[in-house]
This record gives C-alpha cells, structure tokens and sequence, in this order.
C-alpha cells in the first residue's frame, strides 16, 4: 500500500532544493526495521562524518527570539496562510498529527491509552505538561483551536533550538543511538 509518508518524500526534497537546501542522494524516508518509526535511512554506505542535509538560514522557521509562545504562534501563523506559505509543503508532509505523545492522551476516559503505550513502564511523570504549559503560558486560559493543537504538536515534536528545520526534523535523532548531530554555521 502507497504510504504518502514514504512516497511523497521526492516531492519533498524537489520543494527543499528549490529553496536552497542540500540533500545527500545516499537517504531517504522510511521505517526503522522492525520499528513503526519514520525516518531518514541510507539506501548506501555512507562515510562517518557526511553531511546529509544542508537547510539554509532562509527555510528555518523561527520566531526570531526564544519565547516558544511566540514559535507555535509563528507556526499558527504559517498554517494559516496554507499554499501561501513557503512551509506548506513541509507541514503536509510532516506527521505531527500522528505523534504519540502522551499529550495527546485522552485523560477524560481513564488511563485507556496509556495502558497500551506504556505497557511495561513504571507510571511516573505528567503527561500532560505541553498542554497544560501552553494553556497557561500562551493561551492564558483561553481554549484551544484546531490550530493551536496543531502548531503545539508541530513545536514539541519537530522544533530544535532554532526553530524548525525542514529535513533535520526528518532524522531519527531520538532512535535510542546517538547518530546524527545538528550544526550551525554561517549560511
């Protein structure tokens, strides 16, 4: 079956080399074996120290300071604007919407998913902090809209200390082995 995810991912790339991004030919999009985890793979040996993607200055999105607030705002912002946006592309090719986060978890009929998710797993930590900080640090106690659900996810699942980074957020930095590292550089 088509997997848009995994497919889509040529449209992708032609989008980020056309606003000045890098690509290296050796990866692609798909699953970790054995996994349900999307990512970048290498389709051929790679050197240690490659670099596989290069994503401009001009396709960060970001605020332009450190107030999260003002990033899912930004976010909000750009969705919004929808084919008008230069990160349209990247925001229907990204799959925030199907994160597991436990911030996602219905807390109204019991402990249900989290049953599932954590199975196993001692049952410690708030699962909830990402909505209950943004409800009263951003929202200050306004109710959520379809878009705030939607920037928050894109925020706490794909933003790094600059904001979001199309392709970077693609990598499988989270996977349990220390195998990629983000660089800054002047461009």
């Amino acid at each position: 079956e088509d997997d848009p995810l995994i497919s889509g991912f040529s449209d992708y790339v032609g989008w980020f080399r056309s606003h000045g991004g890098t690509v290296d030919d050796r990866i692609t999009i798909g699953y970790e074996p054995g996994t349900n985890i999307r990512g970048m793979i290498a389709t051929a040996s790679i050197p240690a120290n490659t670099l596989l993607i290069h994503t401009p200055a001009s396709l960060i999105l970001s605020s332009g300071d450190d107030d999260s607030c003002h990033m899912v705002e930004e976010i909000i912002h750009e969705l919004k604007m929808g084919f008008q946006s230069k990160w349209q592309t990247h925001f229907d090719f990204d799959d925030s919407a199907a994160t597991r986060l436990p911030t996602l978890w219905d807390r109204a009929n019991g402990p249900g998913r989290a049953k599932v998710e954590l199975q196993g797993l001692p049952p410690t930590g708030e699962t909830h902090s990402h909505i209950d900080w943004y409800l009263g640090s951003c929202k200050e106690g306004r109710a959520m809209t379809h878009w705030d659900w939607k920037a928050l996810m894109i925020y706490v699942t794909r933003s790094a200390g600059l904001g979001i980074i199309p392709m970077y957020v693609l990598l499988n930095h989270h996977n349990g082995r220390i195998n990629t590292k983000l660089v800054v550089d002047e461009e």
